[in-house]
């Protein structure tokens, strides 16, 4: 089928700078999941910024062709990931109730970069299967995914630390799990005295009590030997 492409149109009306453009292409590829297939730019037409993007098979010879997906699915399921993950750091829309990842918040990032520097500028998407499915973002649109999607990636860089063991002493004996890093509990240092006393000694009842860290991790072969806590960026309370 003819149409089972996506079609990207930066109608920025100046030229845009090729880093732009391929950190833009490498946003949209990263956000392409379906295995066994890649994304190949089909054309792209004469006069603007818009190029055909169309799946692919991966070939294991590389004498061999590449040749075209023809399931529409392949390019509409495509399409409608990611407007609803720009979506979602647009208007913070979550209609699935899915859970985002900070991947993704860096790929919309990587999307929307041409549309940076010019106010007029738009980024269009069109799949033309099934009567055709456009969705346009403006400058506007793209300032505000660049500053939500930082904002999740903040949040989500840092660290929740529960309790395992508490000792009475500041340096031996604790040790905490931290689910982001590794399953298990792990020996657990304090940057300084001050973060042992808010996380320890303040809290009525401290091993029930969930924080935000800020975490340095020390790894030996893949695992954590021990982590120390620089900083204490939020009291969750009690769990």
């Amino acid at each position: 089928m003819n149409d089972d492409k996506l079609i990207i149109t930066y109608d920025t009306g100046n030229p845009i700078p090729l880093t732009e453009i391929m950190q833009s292409f490498e946003g949209f590829n990263e956000l392409y999941k379906e295995k066994n297939t890649q994304l190949s730019i089909k054309e792209v037409r004469k006069g603007s910024q818009i190029f055909d993007i169309v799946a692919t098979t991966i070939q294991d010879f590389p004498e061999m062709m590449p040749y075209l997906v023809s399931t529409a699915s392949t390019i509409v399921n495509y399409y409608n990931e990611i407007n609803t993950i720009l979506e979602f750091f647009k208007s913070k829309k979550n209609k699935g109730k899915r859970e985002f990842t900070a991947s993704e918040a860096k790929s919309a990032q990587k999307i929307i970069t041409p549309l940076g520097g010019d106010t007029n500028a738009k980024l269009i998407l069109e799949n033309p299967v099934f009567n055709g499915n456009v969705t346009i973002y403006n400058y506007s649109d793209a300032k505000t995914i660049k500053e939500e999607s930082q904002k999740f990636i903040e949040e989500k860089s840092l660290t929740h630390l529960y309790w395992s063991n508490l000792a009475r002493k500041e340096e031996v004996g604790n040790k905490s799990i931290v689910p982001d890093v590794f399953d298990k509990s792990v020996p657990t240092r304090f940057g300084s005295t001050a973060i042992y006393q808010k996380m320890v000694q303040t809290p009525p009842h401290p091993f029930k009590h969930k924080w935000r860290v800020d975490l340095h991790v020390e790894i030996n072969e893949s695992k954590p030997l021990k982590y120390i806590i620089s900083n204490v960026v939020e009291d969750l309370g009690e769990t």
